[in-house]
């Protein structure tokens, strides 16, 4: 999914020297570090100590960090830039954006504007989407009665001699509910992103001035037990009342929408929700539908690792890393998703010839 991400945003460019996936993740990992927060936030005093003194990590944290945010920032966006002026470079959102420049006659796009735009698109989407997966496959290995019946589902509708598709993504009324649950059960973004105020604005009684920095808790409200009775348990069901969900991966009245809390709000909301909700989906039903996803077995004692659901705690949280197999269900499973993997290169290679 990060990749789908990655051509998205500049297209397919990568040229062998540079690994703009990971180059992405450490910045993502970055802003999460920042988001967290340093003691100079709440002390601002602390900003005039030199770099060298005790305390002042935070100075010494910026300037790698700053490496990196322009790195991210400015190397793939010039190297779409280079191939756009030799007529090469293949689709994407920054080559849009470099052709509405050019026939801009207002200057309201300049460089740092669709650098900036997409970078966030290739971060934000590519972080969030490879941490939701996580969760997901150990939602699978935590609860093998979830994992059997999502199966059941696609097999029922897949059968056994092709791969889904996206269309039969309204069919799946369960797999749908596994969705919204493994974006509620642990939200990649449990403080949502920080908002700052614009003018001052009263809530409850309580004064909150222009430029504050606003957070939304989005795990408070997506663990409210009004709203998901038992809401450490992963438990999908939880979707399927007529009244909480319409069956394409949407829940309705009587239940908060996962969606609409853990991807922003009003104008600042995210705009990649089509693609994540997607490129999810699809994913998840190649997974459960071409692969066993089991507890790795100890070679000593030669039983199933146990595991437990251990969260990193910074602004982006993922699971800890943990160990397990994902096995393909037979041969026949293997051969097929080795043939679509193989047409999809074909398909990559004839877009670029």
């Amino acid at each position: 999914m990060g990749e789908a991400v990655q051509v998205i945003a500049y297209g397919d460019i990568s040229d062998g020297k540079v690994d703009l996936l990971q180059l992405g993740k450490q910045n993502m990992l970055n802003v999460g570090k920042v988001i967290s927060g340093y003691a100079v936030d709440i002390l601002t005093w602390l900003e005039y100590l030199p770099e060298w003194f005790p305390g002042a990590q935070f100075k010494r944290d910026a300037k790698s960090i700053r490496i990196v945010a322009n790195k991210t920032q400015w190397l793939p966006y010039n190297m779409v830039k280079s191939r756009a002026a030799l007529g090469t470079a293949p689709p994407s959102f920054t080559l849009a954006g470099l052709e509405a420049m050019e026939a801009s006659t207002d200057g309201d796009l300049d460089d740092e504007i669709i650098s900036g735009a997409a970078m966030t698109l290739f971060g934000a989407g590519s972080d969030t989407i490879a941490g939701t997966l996580c969760t997901f496959i150990l939602a699978m290995l935590l609860h093998p009665e979830v994992q059997a019946k999502a199966r059941a589902e696609i097999d029922r509708i897949v059968g056994e001699d092709r791969l889904p598709t996206v269309a039969m993504r309204d069919s799946t009324p369960y797999l749908n509910a596994v969705l919204l649950e493994t974006l509620r059960w642990h939200n990649v973004l449990p403080t949502g992103i920080p908002h700052r105020l614009v003018q001052d604005d009263v809530y409850e009684g309580n004064l909150i001035p222009a430029g504050t920095m606003v957070f939304v808790n989005a795990w408070g409200i997506l663990h409210d037990q009004r709203h998901f009775p038992d809401p450490m348990t992963f438990n999908p069901d939880r979707y399927l009342d007529s009244t909480t969900s319409n069956g394409n991966g949407d829940s309705t009245e009587g239940i908060i929408d996962p969606w609409q809390v853990g991807f922003g709000y009003g104008r600042r909301i995210c705009q990649g929700i089509p693609v994540a909700r997607t490129g999810l989906w699809i994913t998840m039903a190649m997974i459960l539908s071409s692969f066993d996803v089991r507890p790795k077995v100890d070679p000593v004692t030669k039983k199933p690792i146990i595991l437990e659901a251990k969260w990193t705690g910074t602004a982006t949280s993922f699971p800890e890393p943990f160990v397990c197999d994902i096995v393909p269900r037979s041969s026949g499973y293997a051969d097929r998703i080795r043939e679509a993997v193989a047409e999809d290169e074909r398909a990559v290679k004839a877009e670029a010839s």
